[in-house]
């Protein structure tokens, strides 16, 4: 994700209406179908983020605890805290303690640029200096933000904002 929070920050200011994050694979295990037949079902849907990510979803409470231990779900916290807190209080989100509980993993989506400026751009700048200077191996700082996305484009912008 690396490469979309830089997208982000060098386009910020003339971002076209939509953006369209994805992983280099036509076919994949997060989606059913072609990427492109998924792309064509966002744009359709006529919603302002849509992710296309449907083979993940997380319905299972507790779920990072449960698959990734107390220690993941407690540095995630307080990476939370360092790098998301000023911007979306946790304390705000509703569910806020097993906040991605009925959400899909979130790594490829349609987003309108309404949503992603809804932040100001200094978020992401200090989202994108995490991401180049975390020791965490990509396989835990991508979930992190897999499991932020829909708190920054569908929780705040719908009931913080």
């Amino acid at each position: 994700m690396r490469k979309g929070v830089k997208y982000i920050i060098d386009y910020y200011d003339n971002l076209s209406d939509f953006t369209f994050f994805i992983h280099d694979e036509e076919y994949s295990w997060h989606h059913s179908g072609s990427v492109i037949d998924k792309f064509n079902e966002a744009v359709m849907s006529n919603k302002m983020y849509y992710n296309i990510n449907d083979k993940c979803y997380w319905n299972t409470r507790d779920l990072i605890k449960k698959c990734h231990g107390d220690d993941v779900y407690n540095n995630f916290m307080l990476w939370y805290n360092e790098y998301i807190e000023d911007y979306i209080p946790i304390s705000k989100v509703p569910n806020n303690s097993d906040f991605i509980y009925g959400y899909n993993g979130s790594a490829q989506f349609l987003v309108h640029k309404d949503l992603i400026t809804n932040l100001p751009k200094e978020f992401y700048i200090k989202l994108y200096y995490w991401i180049i200077t975390t020791k965490l191996p990509n396989h835990f700082s991508g979930r992190y933000l897999e499991w932020t996305w829909h708190i920054m484009w569908v929780i705040y912008p719908n009931y913080i904002k």
